[in-house]
């Protein structure tokens, strides 16, 4: 059987996703992509449930730096999850 390793402060998926939110309020992109990130890990899968509002936050990120090549990544996954809604 698998060994798996938690730490019990590691997910905070909540968190997480209302910090890169409040980052991206603020105009901190790129904070926002960095803490955002974290959603695209295998593990913990408390983070399964976040991924497209992770990914719609970073696509904003993404818009406002002006990196064209990362909003492109982001919508396309987000496309690919069937949340146009999000975009």
């Amino acid at each position: 059987m698998a060994k798996m390793a938690w730490d019990f402060w590691a997910p905070l998926p909540e968190e997480r996703l209302l910090l890169a939110q409040l980052l991206l309020a603020r105009g901190d992109y790129a904070g926002a992509l960095r803490v955002g990130d974290v959603f695209d890990t295998a593990a913990p899968i408390a983070y399964v449930p976040f991924l497209a509002a992770s990914l719609a936050v970073r696509y904003r990120a993404a818009r406002g730096m002006g990196r064209s090549d990362l909003e492109s990544r982001f919508r396309a996954r987000l496309i690919a999850l069937g949340r146009r809604d999000l975009l």
